[in-house]
């Protein structure tokens, strides 16, 4: 994948959500909750190894779909370097061969990046509880989902992986370079105006058990999905049901110059709108996302009163349909770090829209 090696995903991991556009809708991770478990393969319709075992994966699939699993296939090739990997190449692919589950296109790679992905095809099964249960080769796929429908541990990896290495667009790199600030490290002290026209200060220590730093937007469509969720989730937290025991606080750092929806006054118009019952504040130099390593909106940080991180990543585990949630994970992280303990998940993967960096401005 070039550059340093970053450490491969294993089983008991937490599985990095992606939320991806197939050959005839959008496809996430969290849609497949209450199944069994998720097979994600990265597959390539280039790939020599693929296409000798599309048969193989069919089959496996009709057989396993039936069983309470679900199938998805990952095409993270550069569409734009890479003869054959277009979206409509994956159409035609999908339809030739009869596909019988979603083929989704990973426009960023940053989706193959999370899951360490450094060739093709590669196989994972997420469980029930969004956790990496097998990785490996499509030989050993058969014995890992007979043993997890059993409900024992499949092998903690299956036969070497072999295939097509993963080339990577011009200049992307692995989201760890981004230095985004995990569980443990120290937020950054930081100052911002709000759209209530005040200069919002936060240095450790701060006044809440719990705060909530949101990098958000209000055109990226999965930020508004979560518009109303966050707001359901501010008002747990008012002084009359919590004491104001834990806070969120919104930061807007795209640049204005590129999505003119982003400006402080259609922030302003916004937070009236939706009568935002907590601080909407406007990153205008991108330092206060850089310092955090934030990357993605909507992305959140949860830090301790002391001003350390104990979660970073998505709000919950469905961004397009709130009545399917099953793991909300920034609930979950403040109501663990007002009780004084740390959260059972300290990071997963954001998905959502990149921040829309100034010229030269990326970190």
């Amino acid at each position: 994948m070039g550059g340093m090696p970053l450490p491969a995903l294993s089983v008991g991991d937490a599985a990095p959500g992606f939320n991806l556009p197939g050959v005839d809708r959008f496809h996430s991770l969290s849609e497949q909750n209450g199944r069994a478990g998720t097979v994600v393969v990265f597959w390539r319709n280039g790939c020599t190894v693929c296409r000798s075992e599309t048969g193989a994966l069919r089959k496996i699939a009709a057989e396993w779909m039936g069983k309470g699993f679900a199938f998805v296939a990952i095409n993270s090739a550069d569409g734009g370097r890479e003869r054959g990997e277009s979206f409509a190449d994956m159409q035609r692919l999908y339809h030739g061969e009869y596909l019988p589950f979603p083929y989704v296109k990973d426009l960023t790679q940053q989706t193959a990046l999370a899951y360490r992905v450094a060739m093709t095809p590669a196989v994972f099964v997420v469980d029930a509880k969004g956790a990496i249960a097998y990785v490996g080769g499509l030989a050993g796929l058969p014995a890992a989902l007979e043993a997890i429908a059993a409900g024992r541990a499949a092998p903690a990896s299956g036969p070497a992986m072999k295939g097509t290495p993963l080339r990577l667009s011009e200049g992307l790199v692995p989201r760890e370079s981004d230095h985004s600030l995990a569980a443990g490290e120290r937020m950054p002290a930081f100052e911002l105006v709000g759209v209530d026209g005040e200069l919002h200060r936060f240095s450790p220590p701060l006044k809440r058990k719990a705060t909530a730093f949101v990098f958000t937007c209000n055109s990226c469509p999965e930020a508004i999905e979560y518009q109303e969720r966050l707001i359901a989730l501010a008002k747990r937290y008012k002084p009359d049901v919590r004491e104001a025991a834990a806070e969120i606080v919104l930061i807007n750092s795209n640049d204005v110059r590129q999505v003119a929806e982003d400006s402080f006054d259609a922030m302003r118009v916004l937070a009236k709108s939706k009568a935002y019952p907590f601080a909407y504040l406007y990153d205008e130099t991108q330092d206060v996302a850089k310092a955090f390593g934030a990357t993605r909106t909507p992305q959140v940080f949860v830090v301790d009163g002391g001003g350390v991180v104990r979660y970073a990543g998505p709000i919950d585990d469905n961004p397009t349909d709130a009545g399917k949630v099953s793991r909300r994970y920034l609930q979950d992280a403040l109501d663990a770090v007002v009780a004084g303990r740390r959260p059972e998940i300290a990071r997963i993967e954001p998905s959502g829209c990149t921040i829309k960096w100034k010229k030269d401005a990326r970190p």
